[in-house]
């Protein structure tokens, strides 16, 4: 009977690992099927403490992943906004505009 309650004990917190570890993925945008792959591989990992370090694991593949890709959005945000403001840029000099308006058109 212990031993049971110790097995089922397991059980139970790769249960709650393994739904932590769903809800980050669903964050990082990971496909349902993967996700399943995902946490299958840990189940089938090993028994007991192994089981649940490999689903701790994949906890914190995730929370990196999920670092990277803000990361990477900034990144990209970023890029966006100097291409942006180049183009902005090149745009007023080809009209021969200096940046400063007057009521009578452009002063320059």
């Amino acid at each position: 009977p212990l031993e049971r309650q110790a097995v089922l004990h397991v059980e139970m917190a790769f249960v709650k690992l393994a739904e932590s570890a769903e809800k980050l993925m669903k964050k990082a945008k990971v496909a349902q099927a993967e996700m399943s792959g995902r946490v299958r591989r840990c189940a089938f990992n090993g028994v007991g403490e192994a089981k649940l370090e490999a689903i701790r694991q994949l906890i914190v593949a995730t929370e990196a992943e999920i670092d990277n890709q803000r990361k990477r959005r900034l990144k990209d945000e970023e890029t966006a906004a100097k291409k942006a403001d180049k183009s902005v840029k090149k745009s007023s000099k080809k009209r021969g505009m200096s940046g400063r308006v007057t009521p009578m058109g452009t002063a320059g």
